[in-house]
């Protein structure tokens, strides 16, 4: 049995922002009579320096203010300046973050979608082939990378069984990532 929903035609929608902060807008949209709110995160980006030899990604083991404790995560940052690709932020991320560049980037996830309720617009890069700088640029973050240590699927998977990583999407992508790299090969 098949069974027919009506096609639901929007009405002009009317889009009013009710805040806008450095890195959060709230707008909220009358959509055929019912008023729904949208949330739209700046633009970020999540690297997974990635080592095929040993299938191994590095975290960053970050230190920062308003979080009262260091966690381990993955290196990330906005895309905040004008005239700057996404992945030229990612890159200036990795320098400012442990000082390294790298030969070869590749995006392998977004979820940059404008039409969901919550929009976080993430990118996620593997960079690989890193090169240490010999000036690397100094970290205008208000964090304080402590240390940055390369980890195995497993010993990730440990890690946040353990509650040492933060069961968040970030780290689930790279999970991601780092099974399907063990798994094709």
């Amino acid at each position: 049995m098949k069974i027919l929903l009506p096609i639901l035609k929007l009405k002009n929608n009317m889009q009013e922002i009710k805040y806008k902060g450095n890195y959060i807008t709230v707008t909220e949209e009358d959509i055929n009579g019912h008023i729904f709110e949208r949330v739209k995160l700046r633009k970020g980006v999540h690297l997974i320096p990635y080592r095929e030899e040993n299938k191994k990604i590095l975290l960053i083991y970050e230190e920062r203010i308003h979080e009262h404790k260091p966690r381990w995560k993955l290196v990330s940052g906005w895309v905040d300046k004008e005239n700057k690709s996404v992945l030229e932020h990612a890159q200036e991320e990795l320098a400012e973050e442990i000082g390294y560049s790298a030969e070869y980037w590749q995006e392998v996830y977004s979820t940059d979608r404008e039409d969901l309720t919550i929009s976080p617009s993430t990118y996620f890069f593997v960079c690989q082939h890193l090169t240490k700088l010999e000036h690397p640029p100094l970290n205008p973050d208000s964090g304080r990378v402590l240390t940055y240590e390369w980890f195995s699927f497993d010993e990730i998977f440990q890690m946040l069984s353990k509650d040492q990583i933060k069961k968040d999407g970030s780290i689930m992508v790279a999970l991601s990532f780092l099974y399907d790299q063990i798994n094709t090969r």
